[in-house]
């Protein structure tokens, strides 16, 4: 069925993108039975760890977490530092990459080198972490095969140039998502104004979200002539477009910045 889809999309110039989550397992995967060295582990019970039994004894395995929050404690976290769990991971992308064309990589910063011993670095682990990166490695190898696959990094932390770096097509832009959210247009215009100026270009969302206003204004502006078809009627013709106006997506940040200045309007 996901190959017929696949097909189908691909013939109306569409890609498929799976959901591939690199840092953790659930609780019943199979890797805690049979390769439990694949984990970031404790010999003895710790805050946020679940127990496991193997020959040596019992193990305590870590909960996957991002170190701002509380442990996910429906998971099991894999060990980067561990060259066998890489390379484990990296067999998991190529058979995702047979199947689709892309990947979307959850909370992909967490993999970083840096990140991820600081994360982990109350966990004992006596080998030597490699030096390269994860993605690095992961990126080169699934695109020798698959030389057109497209790798979509969840990003954080202002980290998004060091993914982009090590060889993502696309990152999430957190500071464009945090200034749409937090009602700062002017803040949007600033910054990729001085990007623009730098020779850089739009980035893709933001290029679609200008489109997108552009359609609205054209049909705010095309209501004023065709409400003459339906009606003469001043306060008609007057309010409809009033409201047209209003519609506008981009008046949005406008009438909520301005409503503090409305200190009677409930009454």
């Amino acid at each position: 069925a996901l190959t017929a889809f696949r097909a189908k999309l691909n013939s109306a110039g569409l890609k498929l993108l799976l959901d591939f989550v690199p840092n953790h397992v659930g609780l019943d995967h199979h890797w805690l039975r049979d390769r439990t060295e694949l984990f970031v582990q404790s010999p003895k019970q710790v805050p946020d760890t679940f127990p496991v039994q193997r020959a040596i004894g019992t193990r305590w395995i870590a909960h996957g977490r991002d170190p701002n929050f509380p442990a996910w404690n429906d998971t099991a976290q894999l060990d980067y530092r561990n060259a066998e769990t890489r390379a484990a991971m990296i067999e998991q992308l190529l058979l995702v990459a047979s199947r689709c064309d892309g990947v979307r990589c959850d909370m992909a910063i967490l993999l970083l080198n840096e990140v991820f011993a600081r994360s982990w670095a109350k966990f004992p682990f006596t080998e030597v972490m490699p030096e390269r990166e994860f993605w690095t490695d992961a990126i080169a190898t699934v695109g020798k095969p698959h030389p057109d696959f497209l790798f979509v990094a969840e990003a954080y932390w202002g980290l998004e140039p060091a993914l982009q770096t090590l060889g993502f097509d696309f990152t999430y832009d957190k500071l464009l998502y945090d200034e749409l959210v937090y009602h700062d247009p002017s803040a949007v215009t600033r910054d990729y104004r001085l990007e623009l100026a730098a020779g850089g270009a739009l980035p893709p969302l933001l290029t679609v979200l200008v489109l997108i206003e552009i359609t609205d204004l054209v049909f705010a502006v095309d209501s004023i002539p065709a409400i003459f078809a339906v009606t003469e009627k001043p306060f008609i013709v007057f309010t409809s477009n009033v409201f047209a106006i209003l519609g506008l997506r981009s008046l949005y940040f406008v009438l909520a910045n301005a409503l503090g200045y409305f200190r009677y309007l409930k009454f």
